[in-house]
């Protein structure tokens, strides 16, 4: 082998090395381009992640005050109703008080006139008197038990 066939191989070895040098090299920037094309597209997926996390959070907190509104509202309404109960049970009750202090008055006045009236009849004739007595008795009995009924106790003045 002589120096120049040598050197004719080792030329070739190195043209045939260049080429295969050079095609790695385009597959490195092949490679280096696809890499800068996905972190772009990793970058701009991470944007848009972030945006949507975001948006979410907003909603989460949006649907939250919403609620707390809703349930601000129903407590609202559960304390108007119940104030107008507590109103309307105060009513009744004064109402039915003085229902009571009426029935208690008319069965004091009553007892009174029976008795006022008892006395007067005893002034007039024996004869008149034990009827109008019976009739006395069968009045106060009414009386007594209307009072009974009503959960009232008798008042003597």
């Amino acid at each position: 082998m002589t120096i120049e066939s040598a050197l004719q191989e080792l030329i070739k070895k190195v043209s045939d090395a260049q080429s295969q040098i050079d095609n790695l090299v385009l597959q490195v920037k092949t490679l280096e381009h696809q890499k800068a094309e996905a972190r772009e597209e990793t970058e701009h997926t991470l944007l848009q992640l972030q945006q949507v996390q975001e948006e979410f959070e907003q909603l989460y907190r949006s649907a939250g005050k919403e609620r707390v509104m809703t349930l601000e509202s129903e407590l609202s309404e559960q304390e108007l109703q119940l104030d107008q109960m507590q109103e309307e049970l105060e009513h009744q009750f004064l109402s039915n008080q003085q229902q009571k202090d009426l029935l208690d008055t008319y069965a004091s006045q009553e007892e009174r006139f029976q008795h006022i009236l008892h006395k007067i009849l005893q002034a007039q004739t024996p004869d008149i008197v034990s009827k109008q007595q019976h009739h006395l008795k069968g009045s106060l009995k009414k009386v007594q038990s209307k009072r009974d009924n009503a959960g009232m106790q008798p008042k003597y003045d």
